[in-house]
């Protein structure tokens, strides 16, 4: 439209387009409800006066109100983004399953794990309050690729470090990957 690439036009125009063009296809047959479809087989057992239709082809088309959420999800970032919103969640919930596991496991005391618990939480403030600028900054990829570079960085430190209070500086990136990450 306007010789705009795709790529460089706006989600909503792209996703107006298209559903204008589904508008403008009808679907192949419509049957109401209860009515036979003809076919071969039965078109042998119909009087000779009735015509024999060859077997349609149903048609599904979308209902109208799920049509731009439908082509929402299914334009070719979103698809990506919910994969690396699941592949940070995943993160997160290893990390908030085992970490205190491996902790325990290494020699790690409470005290240590509250303090990483403290810091842990601490960290969130800063990167929350900072995430706006952050996101003007970076663009909302770069936030995403910091954030996972972040996790990264985090789960290589977690299986390298050998003492459990190494743990507590390393906390501190969950600042990244969480409240940057999710804001």
């Amino acid at each position: 439209a306007d010789g705009v690439s795709g790529d460089e036009m706006p989600l909503e125009s792209r996703i107006d387009d298209a559903a204008e063009a589904n508008e403008k296809r009808k679907p192949a047959v419509e049957h109401p409800v209860g009515q036979r479809e003809v076919t071969h087989s039965t078109a042998a057992a119909l009087p000779s006066s009735a015509p024999a239709t060859p077997p349609a082809r149903l048609a599904y088309t979308i209902p109208a109100e799920y049509r731009t959420v439908w082509l929402a999800l299914t334009t070719f970032p979103s698809p990506v983004f919910f994969a690396i919103l699941l592949v940070s969640g995943c993160g997160a919930g290893i990390i908030d399953t085992f970490l205190f596991i491996h902790i325990r496991e290494i020699g790690g005391s409470d005290l240590c794990m509250g303090l990483m618990r403290l810091v842990t939480c601490i960290a969130e403030v800063p990167f929350f309050s900072a995430s706006g600028p952050l996101i003007a900054r970076l663009g909302v990829v770069g936030v995403v690729a910091l954030a996972q570079s972040a996790y990264a960085l985090r789960f290589f430190l977690y299986q390298a470090i050998p003492r459990p209070w190494l743990f507590v500086p390393v906390e501190v990136l969950h600042g990244l990957t969480y409240a940057a990450m999710w804001s």
